[in-house]
């Protein structure tokens, strides 16, 4: 039944597929879909965290190295390789947000979605960056630029590993940039 309804929030999205169809898809009565989760959602949130705890198990085995930036390269390279060639729950993971959803189901994605942040926010926290950087921002441009791959990424181009390679190169580049570098300022009009 998971393995059924991963494929199918993967490829169709949650809101469109329905009991009925996970029940069909594994070859079961819509009952016995009931029976393992109350709800829909229920299963959305046992596939996210599934999803999200193997992906931080991957990431904490990859990111090895002394280096604070070498060991985010290795975890975004971990990240995106999941993501790209992992298990279909990943992209559940990834393109499922939080505010579609209301009440517990939203409180327990927001719950999953900040616990595997947290080791980026860790992992950012570590890096030698300009005083002016404001390191939730690199964060969420770095995992933002990652999770958008699943829009553009074509196999057969560049492997996972050398897009986030090149992503984190470009960050990096402009977190190392000029101290001195004039504050953003709000664009009038």
């Amino acid at each position: 039944m998971l393995a059924a309804a991963v494929e199918l929030f993967a490829s169709r999205g949650f809101d469109a597929t329905s009991i009925r169809d996970i029940a069909t898809a594994a070859r079961v009565q819509p009952a016995s879909v009931y029976y393992h989760y109350p709800s829909k959602e229920a299963l959305l949130v046992a596939i996210v965290d599934r999803a999200a705890a193997q992906v931080a198990d991957q990431i904490k085995a990859a990111a090895q190295s002394d280096d604070p930036w070498h060991r985010l390269e290795q975890a975004c390279v971990a990240h995106l390789t999941a993501l790209l060639q992992g298990e279909r729950a990943l992209r559940v993971l990834a393109t499922e947000i939080p505010s579609r959803r209301t009440g517990a189901v939203h409180q327990a994605l927001v719950r999953t979605r900040d616990a595997y942040e947290d080791m980026f926010r860790d992992l950012v926290a570590a890096l030698p960056v300009g005083p002016a950087v404001d390191r939730s921002y690199l964060r969420l441009t770095l995992l933002g630029a990652i999770n958008w791959t699943l829009i553009w990424y074509h196999p057969g181009g560049d492997a996972p590993a050398t897009i986030a390679r090149q992503i984190v190169t470009l960050i990096r580049q402009g977190a190392e940039g000029k101290p001195d570098a004039p504050d953003a300022r709000p664009v009038s009009g």
